[in-house]
């Protein structure tokens, strides 16, 4: 800085900025502002990023807790004629058919259904079950605009394990669970956004207890069978149970949910590319909540 000429205060107050200067200091003042606009703008954009991880994340955390404190209650009636679980696979096909999701009919077309007995008290036994179906009715499949929604179903029918009618006890459960019907209290939806969900049974040597890979020797009481060319069933009868049960499903973040459900699908061929180009765009975002469950009851 240099003094001011001709001024009459002392030399060592006649002192002022020189333009250059006041340029300077406002070039490295608007760099500081910046960068600390840059970062604040990064850490909001972290923020509502994991606030919608969070949106995500806490639904299927949660219902993967609930579901796995439903399962380990499963028990064995030990009754001839009464089936204890049952495993169905409906590989998605026809006009909900995703292709690209995942790893293709491991995932990406797994759409089982998970249904299994308890007790309640003494002799009394409810039924439980999970599945996907439609958002909005639980009583149709999956819309391929919409993917599907997880459901839970828990019996209002009491089976008593006593006399003749235990088997048309335990029908009635089963035939309640597979006859859905909208609005009915047994059925509660948990989260929409379901790309798949898939249950796999093991034995106690390890192996899977399931079509895909039809085991070759299957524990007594338990029941493969083939019902067509998308859909296998795989019963736990009498004293039977699976050693352990993994559980898998994919569910959609809500935001690419709405992005999806947005895509045209008024033409089916033009609406199957969309969708498939979509997931392959996206299918880093599929967030996949996976547990293997261990049945203490179980007796092979």
């Amino acid at each position: 800085m240099r003094p001011l000429p001709n001024s009459r205060f002392p030399r060592r107050t006649r002192t002022a900025f020189s333009l250059l200067e006041l340029l300077v200091s406002m070039g490295l003042l608007s760099v500081i502002v910046l960068a600390l606009f840059s970062m604040f703008d990064q850490t909001q954009k972290a923020l509502h990023s994991a606030i919608a991880q969070t949106d995500v994340m806490e639904p299927g955390r949660s219902a993967m807790d609930l579901l796995t404190r439903d399962v380990e209650r499963g028990r064995a009636t030990r009754f001839a004629g009464v089936t204890n679980l049952v495993i169905t696979r409906l590989d998605r096909n026809g006009p909900y058919n995703i292709p690209g999701v995942l790893d293709a009919y491991h995932r990406d077309s797994a759409l089982h259904e998970l249904f299994y007995v308890t007790p309640l008290k003494g002799i009394q036994w409810t039924a439980q079950g999970w599945f996907v179906a439609d958002d909005v009715d639980p009583s149709q499949p999956p819309d391929s605009t919409r993917l599907g929604s997880l459901y839970r179903f828990e019996s209002t029918n009491i089976a008593v394990l006593r006399g003749t009618r235990v088997t048309n006890d335990f029908n009635r459960q089963w035939v309640e669970f597979t006859r859905r019907s909208t609005n009915a209290p047994q059925f509660g939806r948990f989260i929409d956004g379901i790309v798949f969900f898939r249950t796999t049974a093991f034995s106690s040597s390890g192996q899977p207890l399931d079509s895909w890979v039809l085991p070759q020797d299957i524990p007594s009481g338990v029941v493969i069978t083939n019902l067509g060319s998308s859909v296998s069933v795989t019963g736990f009868t009498n004293r039977a149970l699976p050693t352990a049960l993994e559980v898998e499903f994919g569910v959609l973040p809500p935001k690419l949910l709405t992005q999806y459900r947005s895509l045209p699908s008024d033409n089916p061929n033009t609406a199957a590319s969309f969708r498939s180009n979509f997931f392959v765009k996206y299918r880093g975002d599929v967030q996949v909540f996976r547990q293997r469950i261990s049945l203490s009851s179980a007796i092979q």
